[in-house]
């Protein structure tokens, strides 16, 4: 498996990607939908993509290289298991920062801890490995 940053040329791929998943885990604050225009702003320059490729994208995380904030993983659920660890492990040797963001949805919750997420005060998760 690879990771990487995604760029502007990968904006159809993950698009594809996104609307033709099965079985999805998709984890967003308010589990908000994102259009294409909305990606391909982020894909210029607003926010990263990570993707994690083997034959094909399985999985892409948009977060915020500054903060290491991660707002939007997308993945089946059978590759979150190996693909989330995977991607925010790159993410933190990227930035220097633990990757970290809100999830309020309590099933969701207990799949990041699975994977090596704890629960902060703050009512945050924080990847910790």
């Amino acid at each position: 498996m690879q990771v990487r940053l995604a760029t502007k040329e990968d904006a159809d791929a993950i698009w594809k990607f996104w609307n033709n998943q099965k079985d999805p885990f998709r984890c967003a604050p308010g589990r908000k939908f994102v259009t294409r225009e909305q990606l391909d702003e982020w894909l210029n320059g607003q926010y990263s993509v990570a993707l994690v490729e083997e034959d094909g994208i399985l999985l892409t995380d948009s977060f915020e290289m500054a903060t290491g904030k991660s707002f939007l993983t997308n993945v089946s659920k059978e590759n979150f298991a190996v693909c989330v660890p995977l991607v925010f492990q790159w993410e933190k040797e990227l930035t220097g920062i633990n990757p970290w963001g809100f999830c309020g949805f309590v099933p969701s919750v207990a799949m990041y801890c699975s994977a090596g997420w704890v629960e902060r005060d703050d009512g945050m998760i924080e990847w910790v490995g």
